[in-house]
């Protein structure tokens, strides 16, 4: 998981060239951010419903307990912004010739 790797996605992304690597890494980001920003919406949407239920124990707004899905969201759109970014910056990537387990 460190390498960010997938063994079947890695030997497909690795016949493109270093450009058309970089091209479908920045796809595959700008997708999943469209995931993210839709979790950040509808998290807040749930957020706001949820703010009317309380929790039976705790008598705490369940919309504090949802806020744990917009919140990732941002966090998850941070994490890969910059990810992506050192990727397409970085020059000629290393190549691990060891599986990935």
């Amino acid at each position: 998981m460190s390498l960010r790797a997938h063994l079947g996605v890695e030997f497909f992304v690795n016949l493109f060239p270093l450009i058309g690597r970089k091209i479908l890494s920045v796809v595959a980001a700008l997708v999943s951010i469209i995931f993210f920003i839709m979790m950040i919406i509808y998290g807040f949407e749930l957020v706001n419903s949820a703010m009317r239920q309380t929790s039976p124990v705790l008598q705490l707004p369940m919309g504090i307990v949802y806020l744990v899905i917009p919140i990732s969201g941002i966090f998850l759109i941070m994490n890969l912004l910059f990810t992506t970014i050192i990727d397409v910056l970085q020059g000629e990537e290393e190549h691990h010739d060891d599986p990935v387990i």
